[in-house]
């Protein structure tokens, strides 16, 4: 497998989507670091650091259905096949350099964005501890990511076709985190103006049971379901103000460590039974 790997990294160097990507990537890490830092008052790494982490889905979904689809287009998978590789060998080799380049792509924007805004006055809010812990759930994150893109993009044969449904799958990741994490947010209880002086102002309010709120064995299940999409760590890590980081405690993450490593492994177990069951032509 050590030849599979080393001929997949010498395809991702001379791959331009890749390229494009890692200075995009950094672009934006240069410009979240310094431009924008410098328009706040106080301005704190977590504040932009993680808000990448929940569009990971789509720069995933871009990359992996273009570098994998070329696979097919190029014949490059029956060549490896007639060479004696097993199929096997051939899907792990092209997930091991998908997520290395998709997290060279993540770490490009952290380490501009970090090293920029260290210029600019930025700061952690979080303790190094509590900072690193949350930079490998982002990272794992990411890798959740690209092992569910990859499954998707060996068994669709066309690139076109591959690129289109991993993207779309990539907004239903992302709008499907950010429906759970709305009734998540909903409160347990509302006010109700129910009177109001002469100029119109609310004189007597009352709290009522919100009938949105989520509670019993329904709430758990969101709360499941949002530890386990990649787009639910992402969006959940995004939406915490960067001053509130000081009172984040690392090991609340481990259990999206877990989740993101069950889905890895389930998604890598589906991808290699479909793939070992797909014709190639």
């Amino acid at each position: 497998m050590n030849r599979l790997i080393r001929a997949d990294f010498a395809r991702l160097f001379k791959n331009t989507v890749f390229y494009v990507l890692l200075i995009g990537f950094s672009a934006a890490g240069i410009i979240a670091g310094s431009v924008l830092s410098a328009k706040l008052d106080s301005f704190y790494f977590e504040d932009f650091l993680y808000g990448a982490v929940a569009f990971m889905g789509l720069t995933a979904a871009v990359f992996v259905s273009l570098f994998t689809g070329t696979e097919y287009s190029d014949g490059t998978i029956r060549n490896k096949l007639t060479a004696g590789h097993s199929r096997a060998a051939i899907y792990l080799a092209h997930l091991i350099v998908c997520c290395a380049a998709v997290l060279i792509v993540a770490l490009a924007y952290m380490a501009t964005m970090i090293a920029s805004g260290a210029v600019c006055g930025g700061r952690l809010a979080s303790s190094p501890k509590t900072f690193a812990f949350f930079m490998l759930c982002a990272l794992l994150v990411t890798a959740a990511y690209v092992t569910f893109m990859n499954c998707l993009s060996w068994i669709i044969s066309s690139r076109a076709i591959s690129s289109v449904i991993c993207i779309i799958a990539a907004l239903v990741f992302l709008f499907a985190a950010a429906y759970v994490n709305q009734r998540l947010a909903e409160p347990e209880t509302k006010d109700i103006y129910v009177m109001s002086d002469e100029a119109g102002v609310p004189a007597q309010v009352e709290t009522v049971p919100n009938p949105s709120y989520v509670e019993g064995e329904a709430r758990e299940t969101l709360e499941f379901i949002n530890d386990v999409l990649p787009s639910g760590q992402g969006v959940q890590m995004a939406s915490v103000p960067g001053e509130n980081w000081a009172g984040v405690e690392a090991p609340y993450p481990v259990r999206w460590i877990c989740c993101s490593l069950a889905f890895c492994t389930v998604m890598t177990g589906a991808g290699l039974l479909l793939f070992k069951r797909k014709e190639i032509r």
